[in-house]
């Protein structure tokens, strides 16, 4: 006696298979959809961050330029005294002095929130390659040049005070002391260099770097409030 084996239902086999990869294909996809979204959040946040950096660099940053705008103006009344240095006014002359030495101020901006940014590889999540372009350009450019001057004028600043001007003037009585003509010459010339090469310089410096931070802080701005990420405005 034989009997016949039924037909196996291969259309509903193979409809239930690729049923089954389909579930699960589809899980991983969502699975990696909600991790990209969890990123493009995170990085988003810390882009937050990285804009209230620059906004308290900024704050900083017309503090500085308005010090050295008034040291500005003490460098050129101690070259213009320096020109008949027997009619200095002592007092005055050490006062501007004084507030060379402990008024100067250098910027030194805030890396943290890049830095972070970068070490955890958050950029390539914000999908904004010319925003990228722009920050890098800040921080690993721009930011590094304005950070070796700011610690090359504060160098030179201090060697000036500790080296050249205690042999010169006499803090004390208010008045040159016991020194010749080429000392004066060599007082007047570092005073000029502080003035010319540094003060002056480092001020166009700052204005340069503001407009960039500007121009950084708009940027930021506009990606954040197109995104409906915090931080995007403060008004």
């Amino acid at each position: 006696m034989s009997t016949t084996r039924p037909a196996i239902p291969w259309g509903r086999v193979i409809a239930e298979t690729l049923l089954i990869f389909g579930s699960v294909y589809l899980a991983i996809f969502l699975d990696g959809q909600a991790q990209d979204r969890r990123e493009e959040r995170k990085a988003r946040e810390a882009l937050g961050q990285l804009l209230e950096e620059l906004r308290q660099d900024r704050l900083d940053l017309g503090e500085i330029r308005s010090a050295q705008e008034g040291l500005s103006r003490h460098y050129a009344a101690i070259l213009r005294w320096l020109e008949d240095p027997s009619s200095i006014p002592g007092d005055s002359m050490s006062a501007s002095l004084t507030s060379l030495e402990i008024e100067s101020r250098t910027m030194f901006p805030r890396k943290g929130s890049w830095n972070t940014m970068v070490a955890a590889g958050q950029l390539p999540d914000l999908e904004a390659p010319e925003l990228v372009t722009q920050l890098g350009n800040l921080y690993e450019s721009v930011v590094p040049r304005l950070e070796y001057n700011g610690e090359y004028y504060d160098s030179d600043l201090s060697t000036a005070f500790n080296l050249v001007f205690p042999g010169t003037w006499d803090s004390t009585n208010n008045a040159l002391g016991p020194i010749g003509e080429l000392e004066i010459v060599k007082f007047r010339q570092v005073v000029r260099r502080l003035h010319i090469g540094w003060n002056l310089y480092y001020i166009d410096l700052l204005d340069s770097y503001g407009e960039l931070v500007d121009a950084a802080i708009d940027a930021v701005e506009e990606y954040l409030g197109d995104s409906g990420a915090p931080g995007a405005s403060t008004s």
